[in-house]
């Protein structure tokens, strides 16, 4: 959770919008405890504003889980993650939307 801004949002294709980190963080947490859930990224594209305080990367996304009948499936996806330099000098996630592939 460390990586994720206060403010944070998640948009992810029928999905409901999350907002802020308490809201993340059960997603997070329920992801977490499920044994059949896995999840990767693969960057593709990475810009960094002219300041160095905004940057946002491109990613392919792959989730695997198992659905009713125990088979496992994956998800692909295309993302988009926008990441904001702090005071400290470490990046924040504050936007992630995340679509599926066709």
């Amino acid at each position: 959770m460390e990586f994720w801004d206060d403010n944070a949002v998640v948009i992810s294709a029928g999905e409901p919008e999350l907002k802020g980190k308490q809201a993340i963080r059960g997603m997070v947490e329920g992801s977490i405890n499920d044994p059949n859930f896995s999840i990767s990224w693969e960057p593709n594209h990475v810009e960094i504003s002219e300041k160095g305080d905004m940057g946002y990367l491109l990613e392919n996304a792959k989730i695997t889980i198992k659905d009713s009948t125990g088979n496992s499936k994956v998800q692909n996806f295309k993302s988009v993650t926008i990441w904001k330099k702090q005071a400290d000098s470490s990046w924040k996630n504050v936007v992630d939307v995340m679509s599926p592939k066709k």
